[in-house]
C-alpha cells in the first residue's frame, strides 16, 4: 500500500504582520486543502484557513536571535526552529513562508528536501523522521553554532548538505524540479508578465515552488511594497486567491533592474563555485 502523502504543513513568522506575499504563499496551501499552522511569538493576522499557534511551545522567546549584521533577519533562528518543530511534530512538514503550493499534497518520502543547486540541499520544505540521525545531528550542531558570527546558510543549506553527505543520504534528496525549478537568481520571473508562460510550464511537474525571499533583495525596491502585474505568475495567483497587494504597481524599470542585478549575481555565484573547485 502506498504511504499517504503529506498534507499538514507548518511555518514560523517573527517580526510584525505578514506582507501580502507571505499571505499569498500560506493561502496557496490552505486553498489546496492542506492543514496550515503558523507559529508566532505575537498575535498577528493570518489568512483564512491558517491556524496561528504560540511559538513558545517549540522554543522559548528568550532564545530568539537575529542573523549578524548586515542581514539582521531571523533566517538563522528559523532554521533552528524548524529542526525543533520536526522533533516535536513528526506528522508535519516545514515550509518557509515564501513557498507556494502547486499540488494538493507533498511527496510521501520519510525524508523531504530537495537540491537547490547541484552542490546544496535546501530546507525551505523539510520533513525528517523524528528520531533520525540526521535530525538529531542538525539539532545538536545548530545549538553549538556561534550566534554572533555565523554567515548565511551555516544553519541551513550548508549544514543540511554537510550531514546528508556525512550520513550518505543523497538518494533521499528530491530533484530541483520538485521544489526549486525556478532558481533564486530567476525569482524576478515570478513577477514578469512576459515570463508567466515559461514559469507555468517549468513548474508543471513541481509540487511546490520557492519564491526566494532573500532574492527579492536584488530588486531596487521590495516587490512586497507593490502590486505585481496581474498577468504575471504571482499576479494571477494573487487574483485567484483573492489576495490584495498594495495598489501601487511595480514599474517595468524596477523589474528590469532586478533582472539585471540577478544576472550579475548569477555571475558572482558562478565565479565563487569555480574558485571553490580550484581550491579543492
Amino acid at each position: 500500500m502506498d504511504r499517504p502523502r503529506w498534507t499538514r504543513v507548518s511555518s514560523l513568522w517573527v517580526g510584525g504582520q505578514l506582507s501580502w506575499l507571505e499571505q499569498l504563499c500560506l493561502s496557496s496551501f490552505a486553498a489546496k486543502g492542506y492543514r496550515v499552522t503558523l507559529y508566532s511569538y505575537e498575535e498577528i493576522l493570518v489568512p483564512r484557513g491558517v491556524t496561528l499557534e504560540d511559538a513558545r511551545a517549540i522554543i522559548p522567546e528568550n532564545e530568539v536571535f537575529r542573523n549578524p549584521p548586515p542581514s539582521m533577519s531571523y533566517a538563522g533562528f528559523s532554521n533552528v526552529f524548524r529542526y525543533e518543530l520536526l522533533a516535536h511534530k513528526p506528522d508535519e512538514v516545514w515550509i518557509d513562508t515564501d513557498v507556494i503550493a502547486l499540488e494538493k499534497s507533498l511527496p510521501s518520502s520519510d525524508y523531504l528536501f530537495g537540491f537547490e543547486t547541484k552542490a546544496f540541499v535546501n530546507g525551505a520544505i523539510l520533513r525528517l523522521p523524528q528520531n533520525s540521525e540526521l535530525l538529531n545531528s542538525l539539532r545538536a550542531e545548530s545549538a553549538l553554532v556561534d550566534k554572533t558570527s555565523f554567515v548565511w546558510g551555516d544553519l541551513g543549506p550548508k549544514l543540511i548538505t554537510k550531514h546528508i553527505e556525512k550520513l550518505g543520504l543523497w538518494e533521499a534528496v528530491s530533484s530541483a524540479q520538485e521544489f526549486y525549478e525556478i532558481q533564486a537568481v530567476e525569482a524576478w520571473k515570478f513577477f514578469s508578465s512576459s515570463h508567466n508562460s515559461e514559469v507555468t510550464t517549468r513548474l508543471s511537474q513541481s509540487s511546490a515552488a520557492h519564491i526566494w525571499n532573500e532574492a527579492l533583495r536584488l530588486s531596487p525596491r521590495s516587490p512586497k511594497e507593490f502590486s505585481p502585474d496581474p498577468t504575471s505568475f504571482i499576479g494571477r495567483l494573487a487574483v485567484e486567491l483573492d489576495i490584495e497587494p498594495p495598489r501601487l504597481a511595480m514599474s517595468n524599470s524596477d523589474l528590469s533592474l532586478w533582472r539585471l542585478n540577478s544576472f550579475f549575481q548569477a555571475q558572482k555565484n558562478w565565479i565563487a563555485r569555480f574558485l571553490g573547485k580550484m581550491r579543492r
